[in-house]
C-alpha cells in the first residue's frame, strides 16, 4: 500500500475547497472551529448518519456500482 503525503492531500482538498466527512460520531462536529482555523480555504462539510446509515450508505453505493455494470 502506497504511503499518503499530508501535504498533497491538503493541497487537493484546498483545490477542492471542501472535505466532506461522514460520520456516526456525533461529536464530530466540534472539531469544524479547529480544522477551520487550521485550513480556513477548505470548507469542512459534515454528515452526521447515525449507526445505521454508516452501514447502509456504502452498501447503497455499492450496489449502484455493481449494477452499473451488470
Amino acid at each position: 500500500m502506497e504511503e499518503e503525503n499530508w501535504d498533497d492531500i491538503v493541497g487537493r482538498a484546498t483545490e477542492d475547497g471542501e472535505v466532506m466527512v461522514y460520520s456516526s460520531f456525533g461529536r464530530i462536529a466540534k472539531l469544524v472551529g479547529h480544522f477551520q482555523a487550521l485550513y480556513p480555504d477548505i470548507t469542512l462539510t459534515l454528515f452526521d448518519l447515525g449507526s445505521v446509515k454508516t452501514i447502509e450508505k456504502p452498501c447503497a453505493s455499492k450496489m449502484r456500482e455493481f449494477s452499473m455494470w451488470t
